[in-house]
């Protein structure tokens, strides 16, 4: 009924609203049920007769694509939001062209302008680049992971992070870049320095003998 509308409004007004211009429309299968179809009319003289032809393309599995590529995506979200680590995307060439921070969480060793669009080698300390550097090497070819402990200074404090990068791949299964997920561990660091100096001063007592 739209269609026959389109086609009627234009042969009274001469408005090409629907000629050469595709949209998208519902079609009506024999047995009742509605599917998404694209429509696209175009208008041909023959003899001094006007034909419109019609061409119908079936978009059932675009729009069932589309709608799991929406849904995957608020899933991802969902699940962003709730992560209380840094996650830094980077592509094929080491650029950073993401990044994910909790809105409660302020710890970035440098603002995004400056390292967003940059390859890691420019913005990274040099420590932390070549640990960067190995584990993206060591990620090459692997569907493992790599993980690795680095310190920061930040606000004259030290900070401790750990790093576990990810590949990423394009639709072919080649390699894209990598994820990185980074989590502060400065109090696990914490802890563990108070347990270790505690059993070097337990250990140092035992050895020492009683005056």
């Amino acid at each position: 009924k739209q269609h026959n509308q389109y086609l009627s409004n234009y042969l009274k007004t001469g408005r090409k609203n629907i000629l050469n211009n595709g949209r998208e429309m519902e079609g009506q299968r024999k047995d009742g049920t509605v599917f998404p179809i694209y429509l696209s009319v175009s208008e041909v003289q023959v003899n001094q007769r006007r034909i419109f032809t019609a061409i119908i393309h079936d978009i059932t599995n675009r729009k069932q694509a589309e709608e799991a590529l929406k849904k995957s995506e608020q899933t991802l979200s969902a699940t962003m939001k709730s992560m209380d680590d840094l996650v830094f995307v980077l592509d094929e060439t080491g650029r950073f062209v993401e990044y994910y921070q909790p809105h409660t969480d302020r710890r970035l060793h440098i603002p995004p302008e400056q390292f967003l669009n940059r390859p890691y080698q420019q913005v990274l300390p040099p420590h932390l680049r070549d640990l960067m550097t190995a584990a993206i090497k060591s990620l090459t070819g692997s569907h493992n992971t790599q993980q690795f402990d680095y310190p920061l200074e930040m606000n004259n404090q030290q900070l401790w992070f750990n790093a576990k990068l990810s590949q990423r791949t394009d639709r072919k299964g080649r390699p894209a870049g990598v994820t990185a997920v980074v989590r502060d561990i400065t109090e696990r660091y914490e802890l563990n320095r108070l347990r270790d100096e505690f059993v070097s001063t337990v250990s140092h007592e035992l050895r020492t003998p009683l005056a």
